[in-house]
């Protein structure tokens, strides 16, 4: 009687890898500090693994664009309380992000350009640079050549007009809180989904309309009419005054006397 043993041999798993894997809860926090800047060291050692490891996730990222081997099939799976933290700071993160009405770039281009060819203030303001005018014909010759050669210090100046106009103005400063509140509240709604009015889609100037329409009380309120045309008086008044009593800078005065009547 011949007796057959049946061995059960256990099935072989491919366990040798060539470095530990990153848990797939990890891999989408590791890759985002990637792109905040941080360092590959840095990140392995907030994961704790190793670096080759967190090189090879961003390899993987950068050849199939996705963190996971192999994209997962079925139902999706239920995530961890860690994951569900860090969706709820991420969307937060989000909805905090105010809206750039100007591009920071093309503003910090624009500021550094006019900081670039502003005057010096001391020439600018020296009073032994005032003279009465001796005709109208030096009027408009000083009013056009200054107004050329001091254009970044005007504007300067009317920026200031504008700053103390609204710092001097309580009810102002509220009802710009309320236009760019209320800009931001529409911003974070167009955001979430597609604003439709009146069958339409609300575009950017419509968003900046509708804003503008819920704090128009608030601006009739502080008499918003009257601060724009004491800021343009103004303005008018000192650039005007500056202009046709200051001289002309340099040779240019000269150039101009000496012109044949």
């Amino acid at each position: 009687m011949q007796d057959t043993k049946e061995t059960c041999l256990p099935t072989v798993k491919n366990t040798q890898r060539k470095m530990p894997r990153v848990p797939a809860h990890l891999r989408e926090r590791a890759y985002g500090m990637l792109q905040g800047g941080m360092r590959t060291a840095d990140v392995a050692r907030a994961i704790n693994c190793h670096v080759r490891t967190v090189r090879r996730l961003r390899q993987r990222y950068r050849e199939t664009g996705r963190t996971a081997d192999h994209p997962l099939s079925g139902r999706p799976r239920a995530t961890t309380p860690a994951q569900d933290r860090y969706i709820r700071i991420s969307h937060l993160r989000d909805r905090l992000n105010i809206p750039k009405v100007i591009s920071g770039g093309a503003a910090k281009e624009w500021f550094d350009r006019r900081r670039s060819t502003i005057r010096p203030w001391s020439s600018f303001g020296d009073q032994r640079r005032f003279s009465k005018p001796k005709n109208f014909g030096e009027v408009c010759k000083r009013l056009v050549k200054n107004l050329d050669h001091f254009q970044s210090n005007y504007i300067f100046v009317f920026l200031g007009l504008i700053a103390y106009c609204v710092i001097s103005s309580p009810m102002l400063l509220i009802a710009l809180a309320v236009f760019f509140g209320a800009l931001y509240i529409i911003h974070l709604k167009a955001q979430e989904s597609k604003l439709i009015l009146f069958g339409r889609e609300v575009t950017a100037a419509h968003q900046y309309g509708l804003a503008g329409g819920v704090s128009f009380p608030f601006f009739w309120l502080a008499g918003a009419g009257s601060a724009v045309f004491w800021v343009l008086g103004a303005t008018m008044a000192i650039i005007g005054s500056h202009a046709a009593f200051h001289e002309i800078e340099g040779g240019e005065e000269c150039e101009l006397t000496m012109e044949p009547v």
